[in-house]
């Protein structure tokens, strides 16, 4: 192997066959994808776009987030729709945010298993459609419970998610460095996915809990 071919990355196909693609400093990017050479990219980069390899770049960049608008507007609906026939904020909030999470963590199990990239696309879609489809019943939680604090509730929520967020590429990057591939750090992901399902069901009891907070 020359010392450019080293210092370029390959993006390939599993099967082995080579789209014209030189030059993107991108790792493996999941099973439909792996790079076959690795290094530091060096000199100057010309990366080959062709229309269809572009079309396929939109798709994969806008659709898991307009799908997500769409699901946020819907399950934001759905979640007062449910609080207003039942008066439950159990079935309106919890088991909403449970089922969309499951969705999520089921959905994203074919993208670590799949060489077929409409399959992976259509499952990131889903996931991130559904993961956030619940924000709405999220943060609607907090003035349902404490809504005399519910700027405090909501500044310590987001603090979570801010730790969540910085969390999750640095255990990606570390798995991928142990594992060679995102494939596990996808299963990783539904794992983790399935394990907010079972925290929900077991320990979010909105009713219970602004019960408790307006007692005297």
């Amino acid at each position: 192997m020359t010392e450019k071919q080293h210092d370029h990355h390959i993006l390939t196909l599993r099967s082995g066959r080579r789209p014209r693609l030189e030059g993107w400093a991108t790792p493996r990017l999941g099973p439909p994808f792996e790079t076959r050479s690795f290094g530091p990219l060096q000199g100057e980069v010309r990366p080959q776009m062709t229309p269809t390899r572009f079309r396929w770049f939109i798709v994969f960049l806008l659709l898991p987030w307009l799908a997500a608008a769409v699901t946020l507007w819907l399950f934001g609906r759905w979640s007062d729709h449910l609080l207003a026939t039942t008066g439950r904020l159990r079935i309106a909030r919890s088991w909403l945010i449970a089922g969309t999470q499951f969705v999520a963590a089921i959905a994203i199990v074919p993208v670590a298993m799949t060489d077929n990239l409409t399959v992976a696309i259509a499952g990131i879609t889903v996931a991130v459609a559904a993961s956030m489809g619940a924000n709405a019943a999220y943060y609607a939680v907090n003035v349902d419970i404490v809504p005399e604090r519910a700027a405090t509730a909501l500044g310590i929520m987001d603090f979570a998610f801010a730790i969540a967020g910085f969390l999750a590429p640095a255990i990606t990057g570390w798995v991928l460095n142990i594992r060679g591939s995102f494939t596990d750090g996808f299963l990783l992901m539904a794992v983790l996915a399935l394990s907010s399902v079972l925290v929900v069901l077991a320990f979010h009891h909105p009713d219970r809990d602004r019960a408790t907070t307006a007692a005297p």
